[in-house]
């Protein structure tokens, strides 16, 4: 890896008010999440340091005090026999919320956060997803999840233990040594500036990190994942890519490390060194001084003080720690929080049904880019398709073919111009049912480790639904293959998590995926690339299947072969965005241009 000077991201600064108010919105959550497990956490954590303070400060002063002057043994044993007994019975009861009820309690706030993002991701828009720094932060806060829960759960924790040591240590050493009591505080307080200091390097380190972590992490996928496996073998010189990729990727995570931990250091180094001054030197100073000096204590006093000066110091650590790192979490809190409220800005303006029937669609001077510092990757493009209107949308990768299904199925919104299905402007339908009534195929289409129904249907399996889901199948062509699944329709699909699972050829894969579009019963059925990995015999039972299937739809397919786009009733060529071409394929070969070009070039292919 080149060297070079790291540059860190700098940690946003959040206000007191937004972390007061996140640390709140966090408290609410996990409660509605699991309000009993939370509030027996923040009980038993009281009781615990409670309990301390009884054990560690009253008990040891009884016993001492009964030798420093002269006491009974009867009188040193009745405190040290009380105390265990209580200690045994609320341990007990301390090991069920700990071992029961706190983990229980987690998984369910992990679960509920996980929904709630998980939801909205499913809602907004595609153009999120194409959106680099958007996705680093989604899958940084997914991962943040986890943490969330714990600090939490630590913040309840924490405050309940700091309650039961301030109601006791706190009141003891405020009351037996003012001044001893101030030191701790100050020391505290001393002790937060650097947390905070480390705590905003610990974030810069963990923002920076992400995008070397990403890219070693889909290195590793790639030596894994069964999709790579034949390429690997048979490309040497992709391994070697990949080896040099993770050690460029490694390195960085390396200098990440260095350069935030050399920092760290430092100021852990000062903050050792000032608290070892103000609670192993002076308070332990003061302290002698009330005792020998002025009489104003006893030896005992004196020895309990310094061993719970740092139980009282922890209490106050821990509020100031997690304060301190409240400003790291809040910081995850409030992406978390930023998702939820985004909205999709690709919505309904009126909310209106989408027709049964076949429909006719209109594209009026639509152009589009994904971004403004990019140009337009649709330009002007005017295009009308008649009910049941078969057309295909040829050309060279890159001339907007996939862009404009995008614009149609409604993913993405023009950035100039209209579409139009049945007369009326596609934004005047409701999205959601709108995009129902697409079925759509996409040459990245994905299987899922579920049945092969479950595969078709995408979503719970309706009652009396087999046949709806056969024929949809025999559509696809994949009518012979299922004859010889034993399970049929019910057949796991991948072994991932089922030996017993069938992973299906490029093919068959695609034959699955197709079906989908024949379940939904849709009015505008959208195809990119739908025989692509289909062998020529299963391309053409797919084209005698798609005519009688999608007689009464309009469609929309994108394919390189011409073999398929030659069914169509018109041929849209597109080229750098815009339509060069249109018509029948007869009319476009006499035209003699881009169309006839491509088609000659593959004649040999399709010419009996």
């Amino acid at each position: 890896m080149k060297k070079g000077k790291l540059v860190m991201e700098k940690a946003p600064q959040l206000s007191p008010k937004k972390l007061l108010l996140h640390n709140w919105y966090l408290t609410k959550l996990m409660f509605s999440a699991a309000p009993l497990g939370f509030f027996l956490y923040f009980l038993e954590q009281f009781r615990v340091n409670a309990f301390i303070f009884v054990e560690h400060t009253l008990m040891i002063r009884a016993v001492l005090e009964c030798i420093e002057y002269g006491k009974s043994f009867r009188d040193a044993i009745i405190p040290v026999i009380t105390v265990a007994v209580l200690l045994i019975v609320t341990s007990i009861l301390g090991s069920i919320v700990g071992q029961w009820q706190l983990p229980k309690a987690k998984l369910k706030a992990q679960t509920k956060m996980k929904n709630m993002i998980f939801e909205r991701a499913k809602d907004v828009d595609l153009k999120y997803f194409d959106d680099p720094e958007y996705y680093n932060d989604f899958i940084l806060t997914v991962e943040k999840i986890g943490g969330i829960v714990d600090y939490i759960f630590d913040i309840a924790g924490v405050l309940g233990g700091a309650l039961g040591t301030f109601v006791t240590t706190g009141v003891y050493f405020f009351t037996v040594s003012t001044p001893s009591f101030f030191l701790i505080v100050l020391s505290t307080i001393v002790h937060l500036a650097f947390i905070i200091k480390r705590s905003k390097i610990h974030y810069s380190k963990s923002v920076t990190s992400q995008k070397y972590s990403r890219r070693t992490a889909y290195i590793k996928r790639l030596f894994y994942f069964q999709d790579y496996a034949k390429e690997l073998r048979l490309n040497s010189a992709v391994k070697e890519r990949a080896f040099e990729d993770y050690d460029k990727a490694y390195d960085g995570l390396v200098e990440n490390e260095k350069a935030h931990n050399r920092k760290a250091t430092i100021i852990s180094l000062c903050d050792l060194g000032i608290e070892m001054v103000l609670l192993d030197v002076i308070l332990v100073l003061v302290l002698a001084y009330q005792a020998n000096v002025l009489g104003l204590i006893s030896y005992a006093t004196v020895i309990v003080m310094i061993n719970s000066t740092y139980s009282l110091r922890r209490a106050f650590t821990n509020i100031v720690y997690k304060i301190a790192t409240s400003s790291e979490y809040c910081m995850y809190v409030e992406k978390f929080r930023s998702f939820l409220t985004k909205q999709p800005e690709i919505v309904s303006v009126k909310d209106l049904p989408v027709s049964e029937e076949a429909c006719t669609l209109e594209l009026r001077n639509v152009s589009f880019r994904y971004n403004d510092s990019e140009g337009d990757v649709i330009k002007n493009v005017s295009l009308k398709l008649s009910s049941k209107e078969k057309i295909a949308l040829v050309g060279y990768n890159g001339a907007g073919k996939t862009t404009l299904i995008k614009l149609i199925m409604r993913l993405y919104d023009p950035t100039e111009g209209v579409i139009l299905m049945n007369g009326v402007d596609i934004k005047e339908y409701d999205v959601e049912a709108y995009r129902h009534h697409i079925g759509v195929v996409f040459q990245d289409f994905n299987l899922y480790s579920a049945t092969v129904a479950e595969n078709v249907v995408m979503g719970n399996i309706p009652d009396n639904s087999d046949d709806k889901i056969q024929l949809a199948l025999k559509h696809s062509g994949f009518e012979q293959r299922l004859e010889e699944m034993s399970l049929g329709i019910n057949t796991q699909l991948t072994k991932e998590f089922e030996e017993e699972g069938v992973n299906l050829s490029g093919g068959e894969s695609q034959k699955i995926a197709i079906s989908r579009a024949f379940y939904k019963n849709s009015n505008l059925i959208i195809l990119d690339e739908p025989s692509s990995a289909l062998d020529p015999i299963a391309e053409y039972k797919f084209n005698r299947y798609m005519a009688e299937a999608a007689k009464d739809c309009t469609v929309i397919f994108i394919s390189h072969r011409l073999s398929t786009t030659r069914l169509a009733d018109r041929i849209v060529f597109l080229e750098n965005g815009s339509v060069c071409e249109d018509g029948t394929h007869d009319e476009l070969l006499q035209l003699c241009g881009k169309y006839a070009e491509m088609w000659h070039t593959q004649a040999d292919k399709y010419i009996a």
